[in-house]
């Protein structure tokens, strides 16, 4: 349900708090959001050991991270990550047996949020953000939302096959 839900998420918090959010929408966000956590933990426990699937559990709990924090950053959605806290601590924990020097691993071990927001692996995703609201406002939101799900399903296939 993630990234089905995920462009319901971004829509909100690109849309700020001035327009009211249909039910529709807020459930999809729910969803995605309960998705992300439930990621996170299962994440946490698959990296208590080495395994084929470290390094992919690294980038995913990255991820949805990113997704947690741009949710307790919206007031529309902060009532739907309450523990965000402790998700970001549980996360931390996780990592820190992989986090080597200069690296996302380690940055997330340190908790430091700052860092991660400024990495290179978060620029595309704030360019995107600013393209998608100038498409939206141009050529209306639901294209957008549409298109930019076609986006994420086409990159998660692509991301799958690799």
């Amino acid at each position: 349900m993630h990234i089905i839900g995920l462009p319901c998420v971004l829509y909100i918090v690109l849309a700020g708090t001035h327009e009211r959010n249909p039910p529709h929408i807020m459930e999809h966000c729910r969803l995605c959001l309960e998705s992300s956590r439930s990621i996170i933990t299962l994440s946490s426990r698959i990296l208590d050991q080495r395994t084929p699937y470290t390094w992919m559990m690294l980038h995913a709990l990255l991820a949805h991270i990113l997704i947690i924090s741009l949710a307790d950053m919206t007031p529309a959605l902060q009532p739907l990550v309450p523990d965000t806290a402790e998700l970001l601590s549980l996360v931390a924990e996780a990592v820190k047996p992989w986090a080597t020097p200069d690296s996302a691993a380690e940055m997330i071990a340190n908790s430091n949020i700052l860092g991660l927001m400024n990495s290179s692996g978060f620029l595309p995703g704030l360019i995107v953000c600013w393209i998608a609201d100038i498409f939206a406002h141009h050529y209306g939101k639901r294209l957008a939302v549409w298109i930019g799900s076609v986006f994420a399903i086409v990159g998660a296939l692509i991301i799958g096959l690799a």
